[in-house]
């Protein structure tokens, strides 16, 4: 055995005893010269906290907080929570339809049918014939395309009262302070024309008896008034303010 360098360091040549125990305090530095090196050894010491047949604290740790966790749990002979609510479906799929149990759909095609009866068919058409019926008689008469009787008579008699005269009659009536009739009553008329030649106002009534108080219109002195197409066909008097004089007149 060789001691050398500024450590202590030992050097070992040949073999190492192997029986007994060896105890080396420093660096051990082996060199096999080129060789193979073997170690055998009964046993080696272990890490700190690792664990040994008799030291297993963190696996036995997890294992009892498995085996808290699975308490209760389903197992081939515990299915208590499993077998409740199989039993909760079961009652309440009891009153549920089924082929045999149509209770409720039985019920309402019951009331559907007897609300039912008596709703128009292709063959049940009663209520709607009865009310065409009655449309059809009373829409008897109503213009048609071929049927315009009255409004064809109105329009005529339009066209008739709307035309143009052809004709007309021209008089000279005395006016005075006495009512004088300025046209006779005429159905026909269509239009009438009134020219005051006094120098008084003219006074003119639709109807007899004008008066100064009682008149339908005024014409001034020399002044002309027209009446508007078949306003009127009745008598037409008039009288003067004043004086006396002549009315032209002049009927269509």
């Amino acid at each position: 055995m060789v001691k050398s360098g500024k450590m202590a360091q030992y050097t070992y040549e040949g073999d190492i005893p192997a029986q007994g125990t060896v105890s080396v305090q420093e660096p051990l530095s082996v060199d096999d010269n080129g060789g193979s090196l073997t170690v055998d050894a009964s046993s080696l010491p272990l890490p700190t906290g690792a664990a040994t047949a008799a030291k297993q604290d963190t696996g036995n740790t997890s294992l009892g907080t498995i085996a808290t966790n699975t308490t209760g749990v389903a197992t081939s002979a515990k299915q208590d929570t499993g077998n409740t609510s199989l039993g909760s479906i079961d009652t309440k799929l009891s009153s549920q339809a089924t082929a045999a149990n149509q209770t409720t759909g039985n019920s309402s095609l019951a009331t559907i049918a007897t609300n039912t009866t008596g709703v128009a068919t292709a063959a049940n058409q009663s209520t709607a014939n009865s009310s065409l019926s009655t449309i059809a008689t009373n829409t008897t008469g109503v213009a048609t395309a071929a049927n315009q009787s009255t409004a064809n008579s109105s329009l005529s008699t339009i066209a008739t009262n709307s035309s143009a005269p052809s004709t007309a009659t021209v008089s000279r009536v005395a006016t005075s302070g006495t009512v004088a009739t300025l046209a006779a009553s005429n159905s026909s008329r269509k239009g009438l024309d009134v020219q005051n030649e006094s120098s008084g106002i003219l006074y003119v009534k639709f109807g007899s008896a004008a008066t100064t108080t009682d008149y339908t219109l005024q014409i001034p002195a020399g002044g002309y008034w027209e009446m508007p197409t078949r306003r009127y066909t009745g008598i037409v008097t008039g009288i003067l303010s004043t004086g006396s004089s002549s009315a032209q007149v002049t009927e269509t």
